[in-house]
C-alpha cells in the first residue's frame, strides 16, 4: 500500500457525508511501511514533489489549498504542521489557530458588527466617534465643525450628531461651543442649524469629579438637557478588573495621574536648565 499513494489515500480518505469511525481503525496500522525509516523515507520524496507544486500554486497566485486540522490538546496537531510543511516556503503558507471563543473574543465580534453611524428619527445621527473614525476624538471646535460639515454632505435632512467615545460632554453649533456644561443648564439648540452633542459617560469617567453624565434631548423644545450623577467608582473600578478588563479602561483621576508625573517632569526641566546653561 505504501507504493501506490492513491490506495494509501483511499485507505484514509472518509467519504463526503460519512463518518470516520475510529473504532475501525487500528492505531498500530503501518499503512504498508515496513518501519518508521521507510515511512521517513517516503514522506521525504513525497515533501520534494509537494515543494514543487507549491511553487506553481505560488507563482499562479490564483487558488490556495487550506488543510484543516482538528483534534484535542495533544492529539499531534503542532507535529503534524512542523513535519508536513517542513521545507515550503513559509511565504506561501499561513497556520491560524481556532480555538474556542473567549468573552473578549465575542464582545469584539459584537463590536465589530455593529453600524459605524445609526440614522435616528426626527434628523438625529448616533456614532461612537465620529462619522470619519470610530476611534476619533472630537475635543475641539475646529473637529466639531468639521464633523457637523460631513454630517451636512453625508445627511443633508439631519440636523444633530450625537458622538461619544470622549466620555467628556460637549456640545457645539455654529458658533457657539460649549465644553464646561453645567447639571441645570440646558443648551438652546438653533433650530435652524446643526448640533453637534456629546452627554459624556455614564461610566469611567475622565474628569477629577467623578460623575455619570447622560443627557436628556428635547427635540420638541428645542433642548440638551445635561445631567450628572454620583455613583460607587469603587465597586465599578472592581468589576471592571474583575472582568479582566486593561488598567487603562479603569477609572484613574486626571490629577493621580499628575502626581505620578511630576517626579518625571520636574527631572526633565533640571536637565532642560542644565542643558541650556551649557550652551549659554
Amino acid at each position: 500500500m505504501a507504493e501506490d499513494l492513491g490506495q494509501l489515500l483511499e485507505h484514509l480518505r472518509v467519504a463526503p457525508g460519512g463518518r470516520a469511525d475510529l473504532s475501525r481503525r487500528d492505531p498500530a496500522d503501518r499503512l504498508g511501511f515496513a518501519d518508521k525509516t521507510a515511512g521517513r523515507a517516503r514522506t521525504e520524496e513525497l515533501l520534494e514533489e509537494l515543494d514543487d507544486l507549491h511553487d506553481r500554486l505560488w507563482a499562479e497566485a490564483r487558488r490556495g489549498v487550506i488543510l484543516v486540522l482538528q483534534g484535542m490538546d495533544a492529539s499531534g496537531k503542532d507535529g503534524a504542521i512542523r513535519k508536513v510543511l517542513t521545507g515550503l516556503n513559509p511565504q506561501g503558507c499561513s497556520v491560524v489557530n481556532f480555538k474556542a471563543p473567549t468573552e473578549v473574543d465575542r464582545a469584539r465580534d459584537y463590536l465589530e458588527r455593529l453600524p459605524l453611524h445609526l440614522d435616528l428619527p426626527d434628523g438625529v445621527v448616533l456614532a461612537h466617534g465620529s462619522l470619519d473614525d470610530p476611534q476619533e476624538y472630537v475635543l475641539r471646535a475646529d473637529q466639531a465643525t468639521v464633523q457637523l460639515g460631513r454630517l451636512a454632505e453625508s445627511h443633508p435632512a439631519a440636523r444633530i450628531l450625537v458622538v461619544g467615545h470622549t466620555h467628556r460632554a460637549f456640545a457645539h453649533g455654529g458658533r457657539t461651543s460649549v465644553s464646561r456644561i453645567g447639571a441645570r443648564e440646558p443648551v438652546a439648540l438653533d433650530g435652524s442649524g446643526r448640533w453637534l452633542l456629546n452627554p459624556g459617560a455614564v461610566g469611567q469617567s475622565r474628569e477629577p469629579l467623578v460623575r455619570a453624565r447622560f443627557m436628556v434631548l428635547d427635540l420638541e423644545r428645542g433642548t440638551a438637557v445635561f445631567r450628572a450623577v454620583r455613583y460607587d467608582v469603587g465597586r465599578s473600578r472592581a468589576l471592571l478588573r474583575q472582568q479582566g478588563l486593561p488598567a487603562q479602561s479603569v477609572h484613574f483621576p486626571p490629577w493621580r495621574i499628575k502626581t505620578l508625573m511630576r517626579p518625571g517632569i520636574r527631572a526633565a526641566k533640571r536637565v532642560q536648565a542644565q542643558v541650556r546653561g551649557r550652551w549659554a
